[in-house]
């Protein structure tokens, strides 16, 4: 009896691997009651247009939102996942399973990741992530920023922690093209990605940067070339970026108010225009309005900077607001952030390696390009899962120097 205990123990990991799977058991279920919470809801007009266009997809085959006129207002990448899920019969309660799932495989990642520059920090940071609020909320919606979190932690992964082969980069080159098809405004990011590639991957491999860079081309020239063939216009993925701008840069702009701008008076204007040339439009009116209020402009970019690293948002869907929702963000995104902060103050104790030095100043960068349009919670979603491993690597670091310090004053003993 006694030697079959100790059988089952073993095959356990002593408690760990059991308890860590009992982690797992409970978040699926939470996960499946959660969705099925949800039902067919849909809670922004945002998610609507992500059906709209996936529906339009599978029943016409056509790109479009109204039913009738080509459409490049959203990226594709999204929509066409919806419409595959779709196709397969999928519900809606479903298609929230599939982003749970996404963002198993975020969570993955990111453990893989941390556990390529600390093994100790690893179970810390997928637990981090596996039950961060946001990234939870998020994946309930219709949102493409779940599976942009995965398609960037796997960009992240294939350029900095495996041997960059050729294999690796055409991988790496295809996650990229997806990313920038599902999110367009990570062009900025994988600048920055590239620029820091070229520092981290051996000289006899750094010709396959190139080859990465290509096929991520490869991948988007189509839809760019089928967005000229119905506008007449170079657009690289998506026509939003206007209106985007003028939301950001506009008379009755706040920096947290997101899409809860009134631009009536730019609306107005658009009349009998089409998606594109409305598009443009917007662009140049939020490119005069900072030429002319240059001051208060610039005063607004750094609130909305600020912004950035909020924990709450003014939400135009008045129901989704909840102080319980404002806490567990406040909770969350506070600890992280307290963490890194604590990294940094401690780097001459705690060395930082370059891996972190990079996401803390991506981390930073992505806030000060994200503020030239405006600051939303969700759309630094996927960056928080990389400040996860930033925080944990903390954690370990705590933990290391607590037990050595307790150590020391055992051995010293009484004086």
């Amino acid at each position: 009896m006694k030697s079959a205990f100790y059988r089952v123990r073993t095959q356990w990991g002593n408690g760990k691997t059991g308890l860590m799977c009992l982690i797992m058991i409970g978040w699926i279920l939470g996960v499946l009651v959660y969705s099925h919470s949800l039902g067919n809801q849909i809670r922004y007009p945002d998610e609507k247009d992500y059906m709209d266009l996936a529906g339009h997809l599978l029943n016409t085959g056509h790109y479009t939102l109204d039913g009738t006129s080509p459409s490049a207002y959203r990226a594709p990448g999204y929509p066409a996942l919806l419409a595959s899920l779709t196709s397969s019969g999928a519900s809606p309660f479903l298609v929230r399973i599939v982003q749970f799932i996404l963002l198993g495989l975020s969570v993955l990642l990111t453990f893989t990741i941390t556990r390529h520059i600390s093994r100790e920090a690893a179970i810390p940071a997928a637990l981090f992530a596996l039950f961060y609020p946001v990234g939870i909320y998020t994946a309930g919606t219709f949102f493409p920023q779940t599976l942009a979190t995965t398609l960037f932690l796997g960009v992240i992964y294939m350029a900095f922690c495996r041997s960059f082969s050729l294999m690796t980069s055409l991988i790496c080159g295809a996650l990229c093209a997806s990313l920038l098809l599902t999110v367009p405004s990570f062009l900025f990011s994988l600048g920055v990605v590239f620029v820091a590639m070229l520092f981290h991957i051996d000289r006899s491999h750094r010709k396959n940067i190139l080859i990465t860079l290509l096929s991520c081309l490869l991948l988007t020239i189509p839809w760019t070339l089928r967005n000229y063939a119905v506008s007449h216009r170079f657009i690289f993925v998506a026509s939003n970026s206007g209106i985007n701008l003028l939301l950001g840069n506009s008379p009755n702009t706040t920096p947290n108010a997101g899409v809860n701008v009134d631009i009536s008076a730019y609306e107005e204007k658009t009349v009998g225009m089409n998606e594109f040339e409305r598009d443009a439009f917007y662009t140049s009116s939020a490119v005069e309005y900072v030429k002319q209020n240059k001051l208060k402009a610039m005063s607004l970019y750094f609130r909305k900077v600020l912004n950035h690293f909020n924990y709450h948002n003014v939400l135009n869907t008045r129901s989704e607001s909840s102080n319980m929702k404002d806490l567990l963000s406040l909770l969350s995104y506070g600890l992280l952030i307290g963490l890194v902060l604590l990294r940094l103050l401690m780097h001459r104790q705690w060395a930082m390696t370059n891996f972190e030095k990079f996401v803390v100043g991506l981390y930073l960068l992505n806030g000060l390009y994200a503020a030239v349009f405006f600051t939303r919670l969700r759309f630094r979603v996927p960056y928080d899962y990389l400040l996860i491993v930033v925080a944990a690597i903390t954690l370990r670091h705590a933990w290391a120097g607590w037990r050595e310090s307790r150590h020391n004053r055992q051995s010293a003993g009484p004086t």
